[in-house]
C-alpha cells in the first residue's frame, strides 16, 4: 500500500512486495478470499474514500488465479489516486504484465468492460472514469504459473502490482527431454519425463517408463544405463498418451569442438568434452569466426583457424592453444605471399602443421609449418586464381598428404595425395572431399555425395559408405585413437548441425544429442 492512502476494502488491501510492486494481501485465508470480497462488496463499490496520498487499489474483484486460456467470469474494478489522494478522473493508466517483457512467463490479460474492442490486452493505456476507476474482463494466456499485472500513470505517481496465478490446463499429452542424449557403458542419464496440456504446461501426475533395446536398461524411472554401444529408447506414457527419445551409449573418448554463435562481433566458443556430453572443459578459447579445431598429436593443445578482425570472416589466420591456460599463439607472422591461412590439421605425430593458404584471389595452396612456427613453406603445386587445394590430412607417418582438389575448371573436386619429398601427385577419389587419414595409415574417410564414406588408401576393398540422420557437413570426419570410429558432422548449416559416432566396421551410427549448436568437432588422438 502506498504511503498516505488507506483502503475501504480490507479483503483488497496492496501491500509492497518488492520497490514497485504490491500483491494482494488479505484478512483470511487465501480460500476465503473470494467469500471476503463478496461480503464486502457493497462497501467498496458505494464507500466514501479516505483521504490521503496517491495508490491504487482492486475495488473489487476475482481471486486472480484461474486456467491458461480461461476467462474469468467476474470482472474487477481498480481504483487509481493521485498525489492530492483524489480519484484520478480521466486519467491516462497504463495496464500490463510481465510478459511484455518476459515472453516465456504467465500473463493476465484484460480490457475494458463494455469496449467495442474485444481485444485482451497485455499491455495498453486505459482511461479512467470521472471516479478514477476501471471496470475490466480478463483472461489468461497459455503459459501457466506465476506472474505480475501491474498498474501504473503516465506520470509514475502510481506505480504497483497485484499477483496472479494461471493452473494448466487438462492433459493431452506427455513430454520426455532432452530429445536426444548420450551416456557411456556402465554410466547413467537422467531423463525428465511430464504430463502436459495443449499448450505443452506442465502437469503434476506421474508417467510410467520403459526402455527397449539392449543398449540400455531402466535403473529407475526416468534414468537409463548404459549397457553395450548402441540406441535405446526410452519411452513414457500417462493414459493414452506416449512419447519417446533416444539414448545413444557411446564410447569413450574426448572431444574438442566449437560452440558457435552468429552474429558481427560474436563469439566461438571451443570446449573439450567427453564424447556422452559430461566433463566439459573450457571455453578453452572464445574468439570470432573460429573453425578448423584440431589437436597436438600429445593432445595438450588444440590449433584453429580464426580471424582477428572481430566484425568478419574474411583473413583466417592460424592458433594454437593450450588446454590447461587457454593461451593463444599465432603459429606464423603474416608473411607474403600468404594472404590467408585456413583448414589446418597437425600430422598423427607431428612436428608438422599443414594448412591451406591462399595467394591469389580464392585460390588455395598446399603448405606446412612446425609448431614453433618455423620452416613455414608451400608443399603442394602452384595455384592459379582458379585451383583450390582444401583439407590436408597427412599420413602418420607423415610422407604424404591427401586433399581435396579442383584445378583447371574441374567440374567438381576429387581427392589426391602428394608425396611430400618429391612432390609428385596422384588422383585418389573422384568427387571426394574433406579427408582424413586413418591412425593406422590403411585406410581414409572423406565425404562425396552427402554421405560419409571409407577407402583404403590403396583402393582394394569395398568403399564403406554410412547413412547418417543428416546429410554430411562441411568438416572432415575425425579419427578415434584405436582408429574403430569416427566423429562427424551432420547438416549442411551451423544451426542445423549436430555430430554423431560412427562405427567403421559395423556402420553403427551414434547421434550426438547434445552437439547442437556445435560444429568443427575432432577427437583426442591420444586416450
Amino acid at each position: 500500500m502506498i504511503s498516505g492512502w488507506r483502503t475501504l476494502c480490507p479483503a483488497y488491501t496492496m501491500r509492497r512486495y518488492r520497490p514497485g510492486a504490491l500483491v494482494i494481501s488479505s484478512a483470511r485465508v487465501l480460500t476465503n478470499l473470494l467469500l471476503a470480497a463478496m461480503m464486502s462488496l457493497a462497501s467498496c463499490d458505494s464507500g466514501p474514500s479516505e483521504p490521503g496520498g496517491a495508490g491504487v487499489r482492486v475495488v473489487r474483484g476475482p481471486e486472480f488465479s484461474g486456467v491458461v486460456a480461461e476467462q474469468l467470469d467476474e470482472t474487477f474494478v481498480v481504483e487509481f489516486r493521485g498525489r492530492d489522494g483524489k480519484p484520478l478522473q480521466n486519467g491516462e493508466v497504463v495496464i500490463n504484465c510481465t510478459r511484455f517483457e518476459h515472453p516465456d512467463e504467465p500473463c493476465f490479460l484484460v480490457r475494458p468492460l463494455g469496449s467495442d474492442d474485444l481485444t485482451f490486452y497485455a499491455f495498453n493505456t486505459f482511461v479512467t472514469d470521472d471516479r478514477g476507476r476501471l471496470t475490466l474482463e480478463s483472461n489468461f494466456n497459455t503459459v501457466a504459473g506465476t506472474g505480475w499485472i501491474r498498474f501504473r500513470d503516465l506520470e509514475g505517481t502510481v506505480d504497483d502490482s497485484v499477483q496472479f496465478t494461471a493452473r494448466p490446463g487438462i492433459p493431452l499429452g506427455v513430454r520426455v527431454a532432452p530429445a536426444d542424449t548420450s551416456v557411456r557403458v556402465g554410466q547413467a542419464v537422467s531423463l525428465r519425463g511430464r504430463v502436459i496440456d495443449g499448450f505443452g504446461n506442465e502437469r503434476s501426475e506421474p508417467v510410467t517408463w520403459t526402455v527397449s533395446g539392449a543398449a540400455g536398461e531402466l535403473a529407475s524411472p526416468g534414468v537409463v544405463r548404459g549397457l553395450a554401444h548402441g540406441r535405446a529408447k526410452a519411452k513414457v506414457t500417462y493414459s493414452t498418451f506416449a512419447d519417446s527419445v533416444y539414448v545413444s551409449v557411446v564410447p569413450d573418448g574426448v572431444l574438442a569442438t566449437v560452440h558457435n554463435y552468429d552474429g558481427p562481433g560474436s563469439q566461438d566458443r571451443v570446449h573439450v568434452i567427453n564424447t556422452d556430453g559430461s566433463g566439459r572443459v573450457g571455453p578453452v578459447v572464445s574468439s570470432t569466426c573460429i573453425r578448423n579445431i584440431g589437436w597436438a598429436p600429445a593432445g595438450d593443445r588444440l590449433t584453429y583457424t580464426r580471424d582477428e578482425n572481430p566484425f568478419g570472416c574474411f583473413d583466417p589466420r592460424i592458433f594454437i592453444a593450450t588446454i590447461a591456460t587457454g593461451a593463444q599463439t599465432r603459429l606464423r607472422p603474416t608473411l607474403a605471399p600468404v594472404l590467408g591461412e585456413s583448414m589446418g590439421r597437425m600430422g598423427w605425430t607431428g612436428p608438422w602443421f599443414y594448412f591451406v593458404a591462399r595467394t591469389i584471389g580464392p585460390n588455395g595452396e598446399l603448405w606446412r609449418v612446425k609448431t614453433d612456427g618455423d620452416s613455414a613453406g608451400r608443399v603442394g603445386p602452384v595455384a592459379r586464381d582458379i585451383d583450390y587445394d582444401h583439407f590436408p590430412s597427412a599420413s602418420p607417418d607423415g610422407s604424404e598428404v591427401v586433399y581435396s582438389s579442383q584445378r583447371d575448371f574441374e567440374p567438381a573436386p576429387r581427392l589426391r595425395i602428394l608425396t611430400v619429398a618429391t612432390g609428385a601427385v596422384r588422383d585418389h577419389v573422384a568427387g571426394g572431399r574433406v579427408p582424413s587419414w586413418s591412425p593406422d595409415g590403411t585406410r581414409i574417410a572423406y565425404v562425396r555425395d552427402g554421405q560419409f564414406r571409407v577407402a583404403n588408401v590403396d583402393l582394394t576393398g569395398a568403399e564403406l559408405t554410412f547413412a547418417t540422420p543428416l546429410a554430411a557437413g562441411s568438416a572432415p570426419p575425425s579419427w578415434s585413437p584405436d582408429g574403430e570410429w569416427l566423429v562427424v558432422t551432420v547438416g549442411e548449416s551451423t544451426l542445423g548441425q549436430i555430430s554423431a559416432l560412427v562405427h567403421v566396421n559395423s556402420g553403427l551410427v551414434l547421434p550426438l544429442g547434445w552437439t547442437r549448436w556445435y560444429s568443427s568437432v575432432a577427437w583426442k588422438p591420444v586416450p
